[in-house]
């Protein structure tokens, strides 16, 4: 027989029904909700669709992105790139107000005060979704009484909603559908500043945890990104309008470095964007595949689910990548490329000098390549691909000649195009040629690899 709310309790008697409660209760009593593997399933599913879904959506921005930050995109290229980074944005600091509202109350819930209450209504709600996923939440209305007040509320857990992380909705519906059909008292757990507002279960879960502050994390720095990246490409959009509106028959002049006759090594570039692609990998695989491995392999032994530690592993071989993206920019990044033609011309000589600033007191030969590559893109959304084809290729080894200090070197760059070579020509960014000079060496620690785009056209350009 259920008792009366109003009866008052004991510590003895309340720690008594809290004990009856936990041990009574089978976490799945038979039909009564979705078996852990069913559910750990789902969130497969809905972890699949999801990273699916911002794969894509995140493809789409960055070829956007080089589409509206190309030579002619313009001014508004930039801010049209800026503007697609604020969702991104808004949605990172959203998941991260809710890491941050979950923890606040989570320690606030401490302090809150133990009290008896009746459950007059329990249910199990499933969502399907139309990608074949399903996510459930433990329903649950129940009444107390504090301070000789008389209160309801339908507050389970410290974030409402349904979800599939885990087996936990699953889990608190089958506690407290076994205790109503007992007809035993639940404790919920009520504000004492403001007693409308109870809970019944105020255990943190790191599961959603996890995932509001991985989701958190990756959007609000992709959004940063694509913010930051859309100012750049507008300011040197301006740049590039600028110089051409001055050399309009001129198009190496277009180019900020080549017109300034030295390129710098795009060093810091290249590490940076590893570490937003590492960010990326990391935040999510880590916080979808150790809400799952952790719990099923250590609680269940579920081993076939090690399989998902790829994802992981993928992600370290990108941190490791990323730190030596940053160590090469910190040993090689004062290094450039001085033209001395400008342009290279076809039927001509490439000519330069690679000056190399950093640690290379041990620097003997470098291997330098010059490349023409026609890149060549296809097709819209998911389907699009580009296809990159080698028109022309040479390598040449150049013995280091060390000028002022052992940190500092210049090499002679001489190479001769051959005639009927494709020019370079950045006009269509879906049909476009580049010429790369690529520069290799062995040293201790992170070896030398510089690249530089130059810039190769006709005499007659």
């Amino acid at each position: 027989m259920r008792e009366n709310p109003d009866q008052p309790n004991t510590p003895a008697t309340l720690s008594t029904k809290t004990e009856n409660f936990s041990r009574k209760i089978t976490p799945h009593p038979p039909g009564s909700s979705p078996s852990p593997a069913g559910s750990r399933a789902d969130f497969l599913i809905t972890c699949y669709h999801l990273a699916q879904t911002f794969y894509a959506v995140t493809r789409q921005l960055i070829m956007a992105g080089k589409k509206l930050s190309a030579a002619r995109a313009g001014k508004k290229g930039g801010l049209l790139l800026a503007l697609f980074g604020l969702p991104f944005l808004a949605f990172g600091c959203f998941a991260l107000y809710q890491t941050a509202s979950l923890l606040t109350e989570w320690q606030s819930a401490k302090q809150w005060v133990e009290t008896p209450a009746d459950i007059l209504s329990v249910d199990l709600e499933q969502h399907h979704d139309s990608d074949g996923g399903t996510t459930y939440e433990a329903v649950c209305t129940y009444r107390y009484a504090f301070e000789g007040e008389a209160y309801r509320s339908d507050r389970v857990g410290l974030k409402g909603g349904s979800d599939n992380i885990g087996d936990w909705q699953q889990v608190t519906h089958a506690k407290l559908k076994a205790a109503q059909e007992q007809g035993e008292h639940v404790i919920c757990y009520v504000n004492p500043n403001y007693p409308k507002m109870a809970v019944l279960f105020r255990e943190l879960r790191p599961g959603m945890l996890g995932l509001w502050f991985g989701f958190g994390a990756v959007f609000a720095t992709a959004g940063i990104g694509l913010v930051c990246a859309g100012i750049y490409a507008k300011g040197a959009a301006a740049k590039a309008d600028c110089l051409r509106n001055m050399h309009p028959d001129q198009p190496w002049m277009w180019n900020e470095n080549w017109a300034r006759a030295r390129i710098p090594a795009a060093t810091k570039l290249k590490a940076v964007t590893l570490w937003i692609i590492t960010i990326f990998w990391n935040g999510i695989s880590s916080t979808v595949v150790f809400l799952i491995v952790a719990e099923a392999v250590l609680k269940e032994h579920q081993y076939w689910l090690l399989i998902f530690l790829i994802f992981p592993l993928i992600g370290i071989g990108l941190l490791i990548a990323a730190i030596r993206a940053t160590i090469r920019h910190f040993k090689f990044g004062r290094s450039c490329l001085e033209l001395k033609t400008l342009p290279g011309i076809i039927g001509g000589h490439f000519r330069g000098n690679l000056v190399l600033a950093g640690k290379i007191a041990d620097l003997r030969t470098v291997d330098a390549t010059l490349t023409c590559v026609r890149s060549v893109t296809t097709g819209t959304g998911k389907h699009r691909s580009t296809t990159k084809t080698t028109l022309w290729e040479t390598t040449e080894q150049i013995e280091a000649v060390s000028v002022f200090r052992s940190d500092r070197a210049s090499l002679p760059i001489d190479f001769e195009i051959p005639e009927g070579s494709q020019p370079s020509d950045d006009s269509d960014v879906r049909n476009k040629v580049d010429w790369t000079l690529k520069t290799t060496a062995d040293l201790p620690g992170v070896d030398l690899n510089l690249e530089f785009k130059v810039p190769v056209f006709n005499q007659d350009a």
